[in-house]
C-alpha cells in the first residue's frame, strides 16, 4: 500500500539485503529491539517497517518456510509469516506465553486472527521464549483469548479519521464477559514518527467501565501525527443508559448519542476526552449547572437536574436582557441529569445569561446562570 507497510520476507531467499528485496521502498527497514532499529540485511520470522510510494506487488522467489521458530524477547514483538496463511489460534509457543492480541497495519493496527505471507505482525508475550508458526494442520489452537475479539461486537465504537482516510476504532463500555480482558487490546508502540496513530493514553484500544459508578468516569485518548481536518464518528449500543460526552476539555463538548460524526478543524487538537456520567441516578434536587465549556464557541452545554418529571422551559437572554433563542419551551422531561447543547454560531461574541423553570406538582424551580461567548 501508499505509505508505511508492516511486511516480511515469506521464504528463504539467496539475498536479504533490503535494496534488493525491496527495491522500490522509500524508506529504511525499522525492526524493533525496544525501540525502532534500521536495518540494511534483513532475515526470516522478523517483521519490518517500510515506506512504499505506491501500491505494486513485490515479487519473491525462493524456498518456500511452513514451518519457523521464531525468537521474542518480553514485551512487544514484531513477527514475520511463513509462505502460507496461518490462523493466530494455531501459534504456539516455547517458554513464554502470549498476552495480546496480534496486531496488523493497514493505515492504522487492527487485529488479525490470520498471518499473511509477506506481512508483519505485533505481538505481546510475558517473557523471552519462542514462538512456534506451522502451517500444518496439526497444531493444536492454543489461544482460547481470540473469543474476546467477539466481545467488541457488544462494546460502542469510536472511529477517529484523518484528511489523509487513515483511521483507528476505539471501543468503549461496559464489560461485555467476567473473562474479558481490556489488556488484551493494548495497541503495539506507536508506529515510526510520521505514521497516523490514535489511542486511549491506557495504550489500550478498549476502555470498560465499572457496571455502577457514582462519579464521571473519563478516558482521554491520543492522536499523533494526523492530518486535519479530523472527521470523529460513533455508533454506541443500543442498550447504553450511561451518557457519553466527547470533549478536549476546551472548546469541544458533544454529548454522543446513536450514530454521528463531528469534525475537528483545529491543529491543536491532539488530544480528546470520552467522559462517561451514569444515567441511572435520579438527583434528590432541582439544579441548574454551569454550562461547559465557559468561554464556549461556538456550542455550549447546559445541565440541569429533576428530581421528579417536570413541565421544563428553558431560555437564553443577552445582555440587555432579550429574549434570543427558547431551548425548551414547558416540555414535559422526565426525572434525572439531563443536558441541552446551545448552538451560538449566528450569535455575537458577548455575556449571555440562560434561564430554566421547571414546574412539578405545585412546585416551580428557577434558576439563571451566566455564559460567555468568545470568537
Amino acid at each position: 500500500e501508499v505509505g508505511w507497510n508492516m511486511v516480511s520476507v515469506p521464504l528463504i531467499v539467496d539475498d536479504y539485503q533490503k535494496d534488493t528485496l525491496y527495491p522500490t521502498a522509500i524508506s529504511e527497514a525499522f525492526a524493533y529491539k525496544g525501540s525502532y532499529v534500521p536495518k540494511d540485511t534483513l532475515e526470516s520470522g522478523v517483521g519490518y517497517w517500510l515506506k512504499f510510494p505506491g501500491v505494486k506487488a513485490i515479487p519473491f522467489s525462493g524456498t518456500a518456510i511452513g514451518l519457523d521458530t521464531i525468537d521474542v524477547a518480553a514485551s512487544w514483538n514484531m513477527v514475520g509469516s511463513l509462505s502460507f496463511p496461518i490462523p493466530t489460534s494455531s501459534i504456539s509457543t516455547i517458554g513464554t506465553n502470549i498476552i495480546s492480541s496480534f496486531f496488523g497495519y493497514a493505515a492504522s493496527y487492527q487485529v488479525v486472527d490470520t498471518i499473511e505471507p509477506g506481512k508483519g505482525y505485533w505481538v505481546k508475550v510475558v517473557s523471552a521464549g519462542k514462538l512456534v508458526l506451522s502451517s500444518s494442520s496439526m497444531i493444536a489452537k492454543t489461544i482460547a483469548k481470540q473469543s474476546f475479539i467477539d466481545d467488541l461486537e457488544k462494546l460502542s465504537i469510536i472511529t477517529i479519521t484523518d484528511a489523509d482516510g487513515r483511521k483507528q476504532t476505539l471501543y468503549i463500555g461496559k464489560k461485555p464477559d467476567e473473562k474479558f480482558n481490556a489488556n488484551y487490546f493494548e495497541l503495539p508502540p506507536i508506529p515510526p514518527d510520521g505514521i497516523f496513530d490514535a489511542r486511549f493514553i491506557s495504550q489500550r484500544m478498549v476502555e470498560v467501565y465499572p457496571e455502577k459508578f457514582d462519579k464521571p468516569q473519563e478516558y482521554p485518548v491520543s492522536i499523533s501525527s494526523a492530518s486535519y481536518p479530523l472527521t470523529v464518528s460513533w455508533e454506541l449500543k443500543e442498550d447504553v443508559k450511561e451518557k457519553i460526552i466527547l470533549t478536549d476539555g476546551g472548546n469541544i463538548s458533544v454529548s454522543l448519542t446513536g450514530k454521528g460524526s463531528m469534525k475537528i478543524e483545529d491543529p491543536n487538537v491532539t488530544s480528546l476526552i470520552l467522559r462517561v456520567q451514569s444515567g441511572k441516578q435520579i438527583p434528590t434536587e432541582f439544579a441548574l449547572r454551569q454550562s461547559y465549556p465557559n468561554p464556549f464557541n461556538p456550542s455550549a452545554i447546559i445541565e440541569f437536574d429533576l428530581p421528579k418529571d417536570a413541565m421544563v422551559t428553558l431560555k437564553i437572554y443577552d445582555i440587555l436582557g432579550r429574549e434570543v433563542i427558547t431551548l425548551k419551551d414547558n416540555q414535559q422531561i422526565e426525572a434525572g441529569t439531563h443536558e441541552v447543547q446551545f448552538d451560538a454560531s449566528e450569535f455575537a461574541s458577548g455575556v449571555y445569561f440562560y434561564r430554566i423553570s421547571a414546574q412539578s406538582d405545585g412546585t416551580t424551580f428557577t434558576d439563571v446562570k451566566k455564559m460567555l461567548l468568545l470568537r
